[in-house]
Parts: C-alpha cells; sequence; structure tokens
C-alpha cells in the first residue's frame, strides 16, 4: 500500500468488495453520530454493504437513489459531511462533481472509489478536492481509516472555526473596550480642560479682587493713616502708626506675603518690635508704651520665639533691620 497524508492508493484482490469484517475492539472510538456520509454508487451491492459497515461505525449513512445526477446530489445532500463517490457511473464521470460539490459544501470531505485508475486519475482527483482515493476492491479496515482520518479532519476544522469565531467574538470585544477607554479618555482630557479653565478663571478672578482692594487701600486707607501721622493728637502712637502704614503699604502692594515674619506677632509685639528696631531700650519702651520693663521683656522673648530666633548670638534689633525698614 502506498499513501501520503492526502490519499490513500492500495491495490487488493479481484473482488471488488472484500468481505473483511471490521474490527471492534473494546474502547474502541466512537465517532460522533452526527457526521452524515453519503454512497453514490450505481452497484447496490456495494452500497449495501458500505451502508452496513458505515452504520456499524456509529456514523450516519445514506445512498443517494437514481438517478445518479450532480443536480440530484446537489439538490438531496445538503447535510452531507462525507461523500463516498464512485469514479466512474453509468451516468458520468464523478471527478468533475468534485468542484461543485466543494463549492456547494466547503467544509465536506470526498473519498473516491474505482476499480480501474492511473496515476493521472489519483492526481486529477486530489487536485480537484478530493480528500482521499481508494483503490477497489475495499477492505473493512481501510474505508475504516480513511473514515476515521477525514472525521477527525472535519472536528479539527470545526475546532478551529470555533476558536476562530471566539477569536474574532474576543477581538471584537476589545475593539468595544477600546473606544470605550477612547471615549473616557476624551471625557477626561475635556474635563480636565474644563477644570483648567476654570481655574485660570478663579486666578483671574482673584487677581482682579487684589487688585481692586489695593487700589481701595491706596486710595481710601492710606491716606488716613498718613493724616492721623501728622495730627499732633496721636503723637504718642507715631511708632505705630508707621508701623501700619509700612503694613498697608506692602498689602497693596501686592508683597505681603504668608512667610512675612511679622504677620505671626500681635498688635502689642508689633508695637514693641518697631521701637526695637528704632533702638530703644527696655527701659524707654516701657516708658514709651506706658508698661512695665518685665511686661517688655515678655514680649521680647515671645518675639524672638515666634522669629525664630533662639540663639543668644542673634540680636533681635538686627534682624528686624534687615527685614524691613519702618519709618517714623
Amino acid at each position: 500500500m502506498t499513501k501520503n497524508s492526502d490519499l490513500h492508493f492500495t491495490r487488493f484482490s479481484p473482488s471488488l468488495i472484500s468481505k473483511t469484517k471490521p474490527d471492534s475492539e473494546p474502547g474502541e472510538e466512537v465517532y460522533k453520530s452526527s457526521l452524515l456520509v453519503t454512497i453514490v454508487d450505481d452497484e447496490k451491492a456495494i452500497c449495501d454493504v458500505l451502508y452496513s459497515w458505515i452504520k456499524s461505525w456509529k456514523y450516519e449513512a445514506r445512498i443517494l437513489p437514481p438517478p445518479h445526477s450532480l443536480n440530484n446530489l446537489l439538490d438531496t445532500c445538503a447535510a452531507t459531511q462525507i461523500f463516498i463517490l464512485d469514479y466512474l457511473l453509468t451516468e458520468g464521470n464523478t471527478l468533475d462533481w468534485i468542484p461543485e460539490i466543494k463549492k456547494a459544501y466547503p467544509d465536506c470531505k470526498v473519498l473516491v472509489m474505482t476499480g480501474h485508475a492511473d496515476m493521472d486519475t489519483l492526481i486529477r482527483a486530489i487536485r480537484l478536492g478530493a480528500t482521499d482515493f481508494l483503490l477497489k476492491p475495499i477492505t473493512a479496515d481501510l474505508l475504516k481509516h480513511s473514515m476515521a482520518r477525514m472525521a477527525q479532519m472535519l472536528e479539527s476544522e470545526m475546532k478551529a472555526r470555533e476558536l476562530l469565531a471566539e477569536l474574532k467574538k474576543n477581538n471584537e470585544i476589545l475593539e468595544t473596550q477600546k473606544k470605550e477607554l477612547e471615549f473616557l479618555n476624551t471625557r477626561l482630557l475635556e474635563t480636565n480642560k474644563a477644570f483648567s479653565t476654570l481655574a485660570q478663571n478663579l486666578d483671574f478672578d482673584r487677581i482682579e479682587i487684589q487688585k481692586q482692594l489695593s487700589n481701595r487701600i491706596k486710595a481710601e486707607v492710606i491716606p488716613i493713616v498718613k493724616k492721623l501721622q501728622a495730627d499732633a493728637n496721636t503723637a504718642k502712637y507715631t511708632y505705630e502708626l508707621a508701623m501700619l502704614l509700612k503694613t498697608l503699604e506692602n498689602i497693596a502692594a501686592g508683597i505681603m506675603e504668608a512667610d512675612n515674619p511679622s504677620s505671626a506677632l500681635t498688635t502689642a509685639e508689633l508695637r514693641v518690635a518697631s521701637l526695637i528696631r528704632n533702638g530703644l531700650t527696655s527701659e524707654q519702651i516701657a516708658a514709651k508704651l506706658f508698661i512695665s520693663v518685665d511686661t517688655v521683656k515678655t514680649h521680647r522673648k515671645r518675639i524672638r520665639k515666634k522669629l525664630q530666633l533662639t540663639g543668644s548670638n542673634d540680636p533681635l534689633r538686627d534682624f528686624l533691620s534687615e527685614y524691613s525698614e519702618v519709618g517714623a
């Protein structure tokens, strides 16, 4: 027997059908009963034997009734997965049917059998789309092997189609998720842009408010403080007014920052700090503000602590002088 992956080409004894019984061993694989095999042969005896074997192997089987024509086959065999064709029928050559059968049923398998064939016929049958080619006489074992091989091919191809369909479905799901993510990303970008615009608008509003506040301080508050400085009745508050004026000018100029050292001091501490800056001693400050010397010293300690001047080598007056000029 000569054999390759696509066909069987075998010569046997002169009888058309060998009466060898098919083996039936315990545990032998039972092929799917859903596979339908259609037998096409104009010799009834051969059809009956093939039908009996195929049914015993748990396949569904049918015999194409006369007329043995391509049209009759295509009209009545839509559910067939495996076709067994006799090469030469009374009505003609079945090799010419193969392209039309494969066109109508692309997934089917075609087995061609004949009692008279040469290598050219064999090659032509395979090129036209035949899956297998058997020479009569056909034994049950040989046919069973060929049927099993075609059934396995059909099952493998079916699984491959299922996998491809699943891959296609998964790919469609991924494409849908990709589009959803792209949509969400676009929305996030738009939202971020909206928040950015809102932040810019809030910043513009803040700047505008600061500008209006600065203008009002310059136009309305600072002139009042200057008038108080020029009034003889407020002479004893000269240093306080000077500190107030400087602070207002800083605010109006937009440089009153959160880390300004004086922002942590109380009003009383600001008064003491202003006098220290101008070189007054504790005794002079006490007399000036009508408080005790001990109170002035307590203010000094608190001022140093708030300004983080913990070392004795850090003169308070020098620090205040370096920070800013407080005019009298």
